[in-house]
């Protein structure tokens, strides 16, 4: 959902040790998709090396894996040498993690060339591994043709599902459709090319911020809806979030363009809680929650965000999130 954009606040994050495990376990899945430039990949080096001297052991291990996708972007050369950077014994603690990664790939490469020399071997060898080959091949396609039965099978159980939760009003697409307005392409690029101007540093929404977000969820919600996301009490407003969480998780089309409409102020609305006074653990697992199903809607969709949506949660996020241990 646009890394790229994000890249400029992720250093700051990584210096709150208690949002590394978080910031790293949500980063390292999308390097693997997203490759960076040098000139992003750079940004994050010096952090990265020094989370790898962390003091909890699973961070570290987060960390090794963010290393190596920083050692292919730039270059082996290039990380060695922010080493000079630190003390002799923290050097000398990096030196070995950062040595795997230099000749990993080689390594690798020859266990592979190694592997299909043997196998050719072998085929020449005998007949039989031929014979037990294209067999195994054509149990590897019963499988796949079985998944495409339980497909067929699980459509119509959620169909069902969706059916039913709409009769029962419990929720689900048709009940979301019915909760949030459509919002033009045109008038969502427009806030978002104003949120985009916010200054940097600014990590509080004020009181003005605050009433704008009101009167444009309001405009895109219904009003029982929109009483419930602005609800004080924790217990009111995690029930609109549970209704748009059970949205997006049945995938349907309609639902995803209607929550894009309005991505800004939904991420908005994320800080507006983040900023919220009363924050606890609770809440903010609720709202990581609630995070992790939107990204993992926009990712499928393969949605990038605009720098201004983008700017409306990652400074609060890591500024607010960072304090508390999940």
């Amino acid at each position: 959902a646009g890394l790229a954009k994000l890249v400029p606040y992720i250093p700051k994050g990584l210096e709150q040790t208690n949002a590394r495990k978080d910031i790293l376990s949500a980063l390292n899945p999308v390097l693997e998709k997203e490759k960076l430039k040098k000139s992003e990949m750079k940004e994050l080096v010096m952090p990265i090396l020094k989370c790898c001297l962390d003091r909890i052991g699973e961070v570290r291990s987060l960390s090794e894996v963010t290393l190596k996708c920083c050692v292919e972007v730039m270059g082996f050369k290039y990380v060695n040498g922010k080493l000079t950077n630190f003390k002799k014994a923290e050097k000398l603690s990096l030196e070995p993690i950062l040595g795997k990664y230099r000749t990993g790939d080689l390594l690798s490469d020859a266990n592979n060339t190694g592997a299909t020399a043997a196998s050719s071997t072998s085929k020449e060898t005998t007949g039989t591994p031929t014979k037990k080959s294209s067999s195994s091949s054509r149990r590897t396609r019963s499988p796949a043709a079985g998944k495409a039965k339980s497909k067929k099978g699980g459509g119509g159980a959620a169909t069902a599902g969706r059916k039913g939760a709409a009769a029962g009003g419990g929720g689900g697409s048709m009940e979301l459709l019915d909760l949030i307005m459509k919002c033009s392409q045109r008038e969502k690029e427009k806030r978002a090319k104003k949120d985009a101007r916010r200054m940097k540093g600014q990590n509080e929404l004020d009181r003005n911020e605050i009433e704008d977000l009101k009167e444009s969820l309001a405009k895109f919600t219904k009003p029982d809806f929109h009483k419930q996301l602005m609800h004080k009490n924790f217990v009111e407003f995690s029930k609109a979030i549970n209704v748009i969480e059970r949205a997006l998780n049945e995938a349907e089309p309609k639902v995803y363009d209607r929550v894009v409409g309005i991505l800004d102020l939904l991420l908005k609305w994320v800080s507006f809680r983040l900023c919220d006074g009363k924050l606890n653990t609770k809440v903010v697992k609720t709202l990581l929650k609630f995070l992790q199903t939107l990204t993992s809607a926009l990712d499928t969709n393969e949605y990038e965000m605009l720098e201004g949506e983008a700017k409306n949660l990652l400074p609060y996020l890591l500024e607010k999130v960072s304090g508390h241990s999940m």
